[in-house]
């Protein structure tokens, strides 16, 4: 039995607090808002962002509101596409299969394709495990959705029975081609129409029972051979393949992409333990300066080349990992 699609809408945000042309939006609960906070200061102080901030939600208390209120954050609230029970009936499938489930509250990144957010001409999405480092400037440029490559090798590998699912869509996807990863992405707003979300939403209640990653496999199928791939300096992934070029330890001092993604569940930058904790912990703090206009324009990297910089990225790690083994010889 598939499950039905809730289609509440979310509070529109008031015409008068869309003050930029570009936002940068992450996903945020109770939970989560540190993370959020933490993101953002360092997308501001770090990454040169001067659009807007927003905080996209199912729930968030009014303390945590009145605190994005006099940082000039726009908060969000929408309901997932599914229930918990609705969401929560894989769970011992995907615990068995990837170790783990997604929160359902992902399924909240469709809602970015509603005409609402047509307000903005950039929507730039962040998930709140990422510690931006240098400017972030050149994600407003795309003209089409742009995206990331993802550590899987291809579309197969976003869902349980890639078979089964092809077959039930009919034969209109290449399983093969290379997927991207959905922590990062950047909407062109005059992509969205009257159909855009309904189509998605459609889509999501084909896949559900498949998909392993919550919503990036339904994206992978939405922008089906309509996606750009973005620099790898964009979505650096700290964790397993970090730890394979760096087996004696990494230095943050040492490595410098543009955003850092702290997708493994053992290496997220909040737990002390973590060598990014400190940085972590002085975004943070930061983030209580946001919202004052007297720092208007202090961004650290500002005149940072982003684009030569993104483009030396694999061969800087190729070189930092691979010195050591040919000094040895």
């Amino acid at each position: 039995m598939k499950s039905q699609l809730r289609a509440a809408s979310p509070s529109a945000v008031p015409a008068m607090l869309v003050t930029k042309r570009h936002l940068l939006v992450t996903l945020a609960d109770e939970a989560y808002f540190d993370q959020a906070k933490q993101l953002f200061s360092s997308a501001y102080f770090s990454g040169g962002w001067r659009g807007d901030f927003m905080i996209l939600t199912d729930r968030l208390s009014s303390e945590k509101k009145d605190w994005c209120e006099k940082h000039g954050i726009l908060v969000r609230e929408a309901q997932p596409l599914y229930t918990e029970v609705e969401w929560n009936r894989r769970k011992n499938q995907l615990i068995r299969t990837i170790g783990k489930i997604h929160p359902v509250i992902t399924t909240l990144k469709c809602w970015l394709f509603t005409e609402e957010f047509k307000a903005w001409e950039t929507i730039v999405y962040l998930d709140s495990d990422m510690i931006v480092l240098a400017p972030i400037d050149a994600l407003v440029n795309q003209k089409r959705f742009a995206t990331a490559s993802d550590l899987s090798n291809n579309i197969a590998d976003q869902f349980l029975d890639p078979q089964t699912l092809a077959q039930k869509l009919g034969g209109k996807y290449d399983f093969s081609l290379p997927s991207f990863n959905s922590g990062i992405f950047c909407i062109p707003t005059s992509m969205i129409d009257g159909t855009t979300f309904e189509t998605l939403k459609r889509l999501f209640n084909e896949c559900l029972d498949h998909c392993k990653y919550a919503e990036q496999g339904v994206f992978n199928l939405f922008f089906y051979n309509k996606w750009k791939k973005l620099p790898m300096a964009y979505d650096c992934f700290v964790g397993a393949f970090l730890r394979k070029l760096f087996p004696s330890g990494l230095n943050p001092r040492h490595f410098n992409g543009i955003i850092l993604h702290f997708a493994d569940i053992m290496e997220k930058p909040w737990v002390w333990t973590s060598e990014y904790h400190a940085i972590w912990k002085e975004n943070l703090a930061r983030s209580e300066e946001l919202g004052r206009e007297s720092i208007r324009g202090t961004g650290r990297y500002r005149k940072l080349v982003t684009r030569g910089y993104a483009a030396s990225m694999p061969l800087r790690f190729y070189f930092r990992a691979n010195i050591p083994k040919w000094i040895a010889r």
